[in-house]
């Protein structure tokens, strides 16, 4: 940590630039120093690659650490950001490390910008998902807006608009109304903001996502914070090579819920899993809803409409109870995230788009009728062809 309190009960700031290295080494000779928090003694440490920093004496006893001993990148990642936000024109007031009453929290930043109170916590290691929810829900509920930014260096880059994300990595993403949500996150090697545009999962773990490199020298908050609009074209692209892919590869290991979904195909339609219909792959901001694969949730969705007589009007209702039930019985997950947002919404943006592509029309807010027979077929040159023909639509 940066910030600690003198036997003067001053708070002393060691990231700010005014400290040389005679300063400091003038300072530790001169003043014993307490965790704000916790009270308890701790060591000004000055080194010469690792930024002066406080380390507490005993680990694991003050209720603001997180986790053991800071890591140099992580240190390095929080000093960076300091001074970055403390640069920028428009921003209230920056303080590092501040120990917050209403929430017994300390956040690594705590910035005032445009009439609003943010804490930024920079993560770089992980930690159990429960806490920083809850921690997320402390600040909610105090009015207090957050940020969490992850360590780039966790990031797992696998194509060029192809990213793997972990379970707790997808509790940093953020959601803006009406846009796939993205992520934000720092490296202190590349001193650069890293942030990931429209990600779409394509299974639990995949997600096919735009990404921008921010330099921290030469960019603004507002340049950082401003929702940017994607290249559609790269992202399908990406997209399809990922269909094209599941569709040719060879079967590995299954999942229960793939599993599951590639017997029942067989017994109903007589068709493997790489044979669904280019309906079941179908990119939309709200896939993220859902942690089972795209092709898991809506497959199942094409099979309960498959089930419907031609021509034939079925409930909204109906939909979300088939779907709940293969929730219950494990057949599909939902992602968990720190907003928790219910599937009723990826699910009536999944109708939405069956009646832009015709399968379905609403004959009422709540009620659909079948147009449309969902076509099943085990030629994969067709099904190759209507990915690019019902994908490249969207």
């Amino acid at each position: 940590m940066f910030v600690a309190i003198d036997q003067e009960g001053l708070m002393v700031n060691v990231a700010e630039r005014k400290w040389s290295r005679q300063g400091l080494m003038k300072l530790r000779k001169e003043r014993i120093f307490n965790c704000p928090t916790c009270k308890q003694e701790v060591d000004l440490k000055i080194g010469s690659i690792i930024a002066a920093h406080f380390a507490h004496k005993k680990y694991g006893e003050c209720p603001t650490v997180k986790g053991s001993h800071e890591s140099d990148y992580h240190m390095r990642g929080k000093h960076d950001l300091y001074h970055w936000f403390t640069s920028q024109k428009g921003i209230e007031s920056v303080q590092l490390e501040p120990y917050l009453q209403e929430t017994m929290q300390r956040p690594d930043l705590f910035v005032e910008y445009d009439k609003k109170k943010i804490a930024i916590e920079y993560q770089c290691s992980t930690i159990d998902a429960r806490i920083l929810r809850k921690r997320s829900q402390l600040y909610h509920q105090e009015g207090i807006s957050y940020l969490w930014i992850l360590g780039a260096k966790t990031l797992t880059r696998t194509a060029s608009h192809s990213y793997r994300l972990s379970p707790f990595q997808w509790n940093f993403v953020l959601k803006q109304e009406n846009s796939a949500p993205y992520l934000f996150s720092y490296c202190p090697n590349a001193r650069a903001m890293i942030v990931l545009y429209h990600l779409l999962p394509f299974s639990s773990r995949t997600v096919i996502s735009e990404h921008k490199h921010y330099p921290l020298p030469s960019s603004s908050v507002h340049d950082v914070m401003k929702h940017q609009p994607y290249k559609k074209e790269n992202l399908h692209k990406e997209w399809l090579r990922k269909v094209k892919s599941f569709r040719l590869k060879a079967p590995g290991f299954q999942s229960k819920q793939t599993s599951k979904l590639h017997q029942y195909l067989y017994q109903t339609v007589h068709l493997p899993l790489s044979y669904l219909p280019s309906y079941a792959f179908l990119p939309l901001s709200t896939n993220y809803i859902f942690e089972s694969p795209v092709y898991v949730w809506q497959g199942w969705i094409l099979l309960f409409i498959h089930a419907v007589p031609l021509y034939s009007s079925f409930r909204t209702h109906d939909v979300y109870h088939a779907i709940s039930m293969r929730m219950n019985d494990g057949s599909i997950t939902s992602r968990s995230l720190t907003n928790q947002v219910s599937f009723i919404s990826a699910v009536d943006s999944y109708l939405i788009k069956l009646a832009d592509l015709a399968v379905v029309v609403f004959e009422d807010k709540n009620i659909l009728k079948k147009v449309e027979e969902i076509r099943w077929t085990n030629q994969m040159e067709e099904l190759l062809k209507e990915d690019m023909k019902i994908i490249g639509s969207i």
